[in-house]
């Protein structure tokens, strides 16, 4: 049987591929709901500075963000951070990007945390630290970040920043993996048709790399016929009734 692929990746956030979306995009995918403890006057600065994101009026975004992260608004501490990383209406300064992301990561910011635990791996901002940028994205994975659950797993899996825990990497992958992430889909399929961080499993890896494959994913689908070629058409039909009655399960 052939052995399967075994491809890394870290993920950027805010989508599936391996760099930040343009900052217009950016930071719109960034308007959301604003959060309920922020006084009201604070509140409708932070939307009016959003608007004005919006329609480009970059200037006036930048100083309302300025105004209010310098007071210690954590959401613009990050909708700064995300103009200085992206230059967006200013010289890109991944420096002031890092400071304004850190502070908003020690309030709880999850995608701050995310962030910071990306430039502490690529080196902006400063030198580059696989151990402070393993405690980052633990951090914003705790919080439910879902690309954080996906590079901590790659983490895990390589021993970067941290001792190598293929059981704790797959951990990770799952929780992702249960979110609709393709990659750690993907990944928790590696692991078990290796039998890595797990008892070798043919039927959970079938399931994870045939819904990865599923969902458009070229390296999936070339693992998923490599763990397949070998098998009879009793075998392989067995693991598609196992992945259709685990798939059944996970939807009730």
């Amino acid at each position: 049987m052939n052995r399967p692929t075994d491809k890394r990746d870290f993920l950027r956030g805010g989508s599936v591929t391996h760099t930040l979306p343009a900052p217009c995009v950016m930071v719109a995918l960034l308007l959301s709901t604003l959060p309920c403890w922020l006084p009201q006057h604070a509140a409708a600065d932070l939307k009016s500075a959003k608007a004005a994101y919006g329609r480009g009026d970059h200037a006036s975004a930048f100083h309302e963000f300025t105004r209010l992260a310098e007071k210690g608004n954590a959401e613009a501490q990050r909708l700064l951070a995300d103009m200085y990383e992206g230059g967006a209406g200013l010289p890109r300064d991944y420096g002031e990007a890092f400071k304004w992301y850190y502070r908003a990561a020690r309030k709880g910011d999850a995608r701050a945390q995310f962030m910071v635990a990306q430039m502490y791996y690529e080196g902006k901002g400063g030198p580059k630290d696989e151990r402070a940028a393993f405690h980052w994205y633990r951090q914003a994975a705790e919080n439910g970040h879902l690309y954080a659950q996906h590079n901590l797993g790659v983490f895990y899996e390589l021993g970067r920043g941290v001792a190598q825990d293929k059981k704790e990497a797959l951990a990770w992958y799952l929780r992702a993996a249960g979110q609709s992430l393709v990659e750690a889909q993907h990944k928790a399929g590696l692991l078990y048709w290796k039998g890595e961080g797990v008892e070798r499993d043919l039927s959970k890896a079938y399931y994870w790399l045939n819904l990865a494959a599923s969902k458009g994913s070229g390296e999936a689908k070339t693992d998923l016929g490599s763990l397949t070629a070998a098998m009879s058409p009793a075998e392989l039909l067995q693991l598609t009734e196992q992945a259709q009655e685990r798939s059944c399960r996970t939807k009730r």
